[in-house]
C-alpha cells in the first residue's frame, strides 16, 4: 500500500489540494477517517491551503453545517492576517487571542495553540448561527465595550478563572471594566452559557456568585431574551416545533441546556440548586435540556431534569418521539430502551415533521449506523414506507440517497424495494450504490413487457441529477442513449437540452448520443439536498465517494 506520509509535506499538500478541488469539501472531510496522520494532513490542506472557499456560493450551507472543529481551524487560520480592530468574526478571534496571549504569557506552544483553537471554534460556531452577528458589517470598527465582552468570553472558553475575575473586578483598568457578567456578544453569546458549555465548574460558580442569571438565553439576535414565556399557557407542540432539531451542532440556548449537552453533571446539579434553578413553569428550557439528555445518552440527567420540571415523560405530548429521534441520531440504544419501556412507538414520526429524515429507521439508515439499523429492526421498526405529507418514504431511500452501502445491502436482505434504492441513489449522486445494485441485480435495467424501460427511467433521472459518472455507468450497462423515453420527442439528448446544461449535453454526445436540431436552452440552476449548486465543476462534489 502506498504510504502518503512518506511524501514531502509540500508535495502531499499539492496532491490533497487538487483532490479537494475535484471532490469538494463535503467528500474531503469524510477522508479524515482514513487515519490519524491523513486526518492531520487533510485538515491542514483544507484550513491552511483553502483550495475551496468554505463560503463558496455554490455550497451556501457548508460553513453553517461544517464540523465545528474543522470550521474553527479554518477560522483560526483566517484570523492570522485579520485586523483585530475590525468586526468580522476572524478579526474578533485575532483580538481575543492576542489579548489572552499577553495576559496568560503562555510559553508552551502546544497549549497556546490549543487555546487559540478553542477560541476560534467557539466564535465560529456561534457566528454560524447568530442572526445578530450576520447583520454586522465585517469592516466596521469594533467598539471597546464589545471588545471587552469578547475578551471576557475568550477567558471563559480557555478556563482562566483568574483572568475572568480580573476582567469583572471593579478595580481593573478600562476598558476591561466594560465587560458585564450578564452581558452579551453576537460572537460568543453569554458568559454563563459559555462557562457551562465548556465545562468550567469553577467559573460557573463564580459567575453565579457575581449575579449571572441562568434564565438568560443565548442571544442569537440583539436584545435580551429570557426563558420566561410571558404569554399564554404552555404548548409543547409549538415549543417542540420551535426548537431546532436539524442535527447540526446548535449553540446551547441556556446554561442548563449547555451543561446537559456537554454531559457536565456537576454543573447541571449546581444549576438545579435553589436560587439558581429555573422555575418548573419555564417548561421550554427543561424540554430543551431533556432533549439534549437524549442526544447525549445521559439517562441519569434525563431523570434528574424530569424530576426538576415536575413532569412525567408520558405527560408531555410528542416529547417521547422527539427524544427517540435524538437518541437514534446519536446512537444511544439505552435511551431508546427507556423510551420503549415508557410506551413510545419505535415507528413514530416526530410531529410536526419538519426534517429531511422521516422515522427512526429512515434516520438511522441515512446516517449509515448499521448497528442502530439492526437494533431498530430487531425492536420492531418497519422497513416499509411511512406516509409523510402524502408521500411514501422508505428507509432504503434514505440509505441509498446518502450512499450508505452496508445499510442498503442489509435492507435489501430484509426485502426492501430495489427500484426505490436505485432511483434514490441516482438522485443522491451515489455511484457506488448504483454499482452495488447493478451488480446484485443484473436484470434490473431491462424492460418489462410494454411498460417504461427501467434503464431509460434511470438514465432520465441521472440526466436530471446531472450525474455524469452515473450516466456513463448506465450506458456501459447497456442503456441506450438514443431510444425515446416516451415517444419520439422524449429523447434523452432533448431532455438534457431542456435547461439541464450544455456540459451535460456535451458529455452525452461523447458517450454516443445522436444530436438533434433542438437548441440548448439556458441552464436552470439546481441545488441538491446536500446544498451543492450543480455545475460542470461541482457535480462530482455530490455523493459520498
Amino acid at each position: 500500500m502506498f504510504d502518503f506520509g512518506a511524501l514531502p509535506s509540500e508535495i502531499l499538500a499539492i496532491i490533497l489540494q487538487n483532490i479537494i478541488v475535484e471532490i469538494g469539501l463535503y467528500k474531503a472531510a469524510l477522508l479524515r477517517a482514513v487515519s490519524r496522520s491523513f486526518d492531520a494532513a487533510i485538515v491542514r490542506a483544507i484550513s491552511v491551503g483553502q483550495p475551496i472557499d468554505p463560503h463558496d456560493p455554490r455550497t451556501p450551507d457548508l460553513w453553517r453545517s461544517m464540523d465545528a472543529t474543522l470550521r474553527g481551524r479554518i477560522a483560526l487560520f483566517r484570523s492570522i492576517d485579520a485586523d483585530p480592530s475590525k468586526s468580522s468574526q476572524f478579526s474578533v478571534i485575532a483580538d481575543i487571542n492576542q489579548t489572552l496571549d499577553a495576559l496568560t504569557e503562555e510559553a508552551h506552544k502546544q497549549i497556546r495553540q490549543s487555546q487559540h483553537e478553542a477560541v476560534a471554534k467557539a466564535v465560529s460556531q456561534a457566528c454560524a448561527r447568530s442572526l445578530w452577528a450576520a447583520k454586522i458589517r465585517p469592516d466596521d470598527q469594533l467598539n471597546e465595550k464589545l471588545k471587552a465582552q469578547n475578551r471576557l468570553s475568550g477567558a471563559i472558553v480557555i478556563g482562566r478563572l483568574d483572568i475572568v475575575k480580573s476582567m469583572l473586578s471593579p478595580a481593573s483598568p478600562a476598558p476591561s471594566t466594560l465587560a458585564e457578567v450578564n452581558g452579551a456578544s453576537p460572537y460568543l453569546g453569554r458568559p454563563l452559557i459559555l462557562a457551562a458549555a465548556w465545562g468550567h465548574l469553577d467559573i460557573v460558580q463564580y459567575l453565579l456568585d457575581r449575579g449571572a442569571r441562568p434564565d438568560l438565553l443565548f442571544c442569537c439576535y440583539e436584545g435580551e431574551q429570557t426563558a420566561s414565556r410571558g404569554y399564554g399557557p404552555w404548548n409543547p407542540e409549538s415549543d417542540l416545533a420551535g426548537i431546532n432539531l436539524s442535527g447540526h451542532a446548535e449553540p446551547p440556548a441556556s446554561a442548563l441546556h449547555a451543561a446537559v449537552l456537554g454531559g457536565f453533571e456537576d454543573i447541571v446539579r449546581l444549576l438545579l440548586q435553589p436560587g439558581f434553578m429555573l422555575p418548573p413553569s419555564e417548561k421550554t428550557e427543561y424540554l430543551r435540556a431533556i432533549l439534549a439528555g437524549a442526544r447525549t445518552g445521559s439517562l441519569h440527567l434525563i431523570r434528574l431534569l424530569l424530576e426538576a420540571s415536575g413532569d412525567k415523560l408520558s405527560e408531555i405530548r410528542h416529547l417521547g418521539k422527539e427524544m427517540m429521534y435524538a437518541a437514534v441520531r446519536r446512537g444511544h440504544a439505552e435511551v431508546i430502551d427507556m423510551l420503549l419501556d415508557n410506551g413510545v412507538d419505535i415507528n413514530a414520526l416526530p410531529d410536526p415533521d419538519i426534517r429531511r429524515f422521516h422515522g427512526t429507521l429512515h434516520l438511522a439508515s441515512s446516517l449509515g449506523n448499521i448497528s442502530m439499523v439492526r437494533y431498530l429492526i430487531e425492536r420492531g421498526a418497519g422497513i416499509e414506507a411511512v406516509l409523510v405529507n402524502k408521500m411514501e418514504c422508505y428507509p432504503i431511500a434514505g440509505a441509498a440517497h446518502c450512499g450508505q452501502e452496508e445499510v442498503v445491502e442489509l435492507l435489501l436482505d430484509h426485502g426492501a424495494d430495489r427500484s426505490t434504492a436505485l432511483w434514490c441513489a441516482i438522485d443522491g449522486g451515489q455511484l457506488r450504490v448504483v454499482k452495488l445494485l447493478l451488480d446484485r441485480f443484473p436484470d434490473m435495467l431491462q424492460r418489462e413487457g410494454m411498460g417504461h424501460h427501467p434503464g431509460m427511467i434511470a438514465l432520465v433521472k441521472a440526466i436530471g441529477a446531472r450525474q455524469l459518472a452515473i450516466m456513463t455507468m448506465l450506458v456501459e450497462a447497456g442503456v441506450s442513449l438514443n431510444d425515446p423515453y416516451d415517444g419520439p420527442p422524449w429523447l434523452a439528448i432533448n431532455m438534457a437540452k431542456d435547461r439541464v446544461g450544455a456540459w451535460v449535453v456535451e458529455h452525452m454526445l461523447k458517450l454516443g448520443a445522436k444530436d438533434t436540431p433542438l437548441p440548448i436552452m439556458k441552464e436552470k440552476y439546481q441545488c441538491t439536498a446536500r446544498g451543492v449548486l450543480l455545475e460542470a465543476d461541482t457535480w462530482n462534489w455530490v455523493g459520498r465517494y
